[in-house]
């Protein structure tokens, strides 16, 4: 256990190397070729955490690898405060939005049709 009595979890998370750009190194090996040096191992403090990233990656229909990128990869572009940046959520709340807006004038192009 060492100095550290907590236990760990590991979290294996698939990343793109940040030394080298992701098509020279797919196009020098295959995606498969290369997983080792886009791999990393991410400790999560507890079993439940992984749980909990687990379902809310299966929630969202994606990865867990594509999960833990979005949410570094968002955390990362709030933090540098990118002016046109919008999290994931914002974007599919903002479609929901327009989805709903949609059916709405629909309805309403139906009734002034049907009254015509």
């Amino acid at each position: 256990m060492g100095s550290n009595p907590t236990p760990r979890t590991n979290l294996l998370v698939n990343m793109n190397s940040p030394s080298t750009p992701v098509s020279s190194l797919l196009t020098r090996m295959g995606k498969t070729d290369s997983i080792k040096q886009r791999s990393i191992y991410v400790y999560l403090p507890s079993l439940e955490m992984v749980r909990e990233w687990k379902a809310k990656a299966s929630k969202a229909s994606i990865s867990i690898s594509q999960f833990v990128i979005e949410h570094v990869g968002n955390s990362l572009r709030q933090e540098e405060g990118e002016e046109d940046y919008r999290p994931r959520a914002e974007l599919i709340q903002q479609l929901d939005d327009k989805d709903t807006q949609i059916e709405k004038l629909a309805r309403e192009n139906e009734i002034v049709n049907s009254s015509a």
